[in-house]
């Protein structure tokens, strides 16, 4: 019965130390799904981006076949050896 105390207060330190732990480990988890939020709206930017980018592109080949129409076959001769 007289170590009935240091058993105790060895227990209570032990789940102290364990409370802890847990603390430090559920902050870290909490930081790690907020930087998985930001990455994922990030990603969510970039294929955004990536679209506007994609349509964009779209309907410049669309202004240069209709510019091809209007020149007709062959297109216009280019002065001095330049294509521009």
């Amino acid at each position: 019965m007289k170590y009935t105390n240091v058993i105790l207060t060895l227990i209570a330190l032990l789940l102290a130390f364990i409370i802890l732990r847990l603390e430090k480990t559920v902050k870290a988890v909490d930081k790690l799904s907020d930087e998985n939020a930001r990455v994922a709206d990030s990603n969510l930017a970039v294929a955004g981006s990536s679209q506007r980018l994609e349509d964009s592109i779209l309907e410049l080949r669309k202004q240069v076949a209709e510019t091809g129409e209007k020149l007709g076959p062959g297109g216009r001769k280019a002065q001095n050896g330049s294509i521009w």
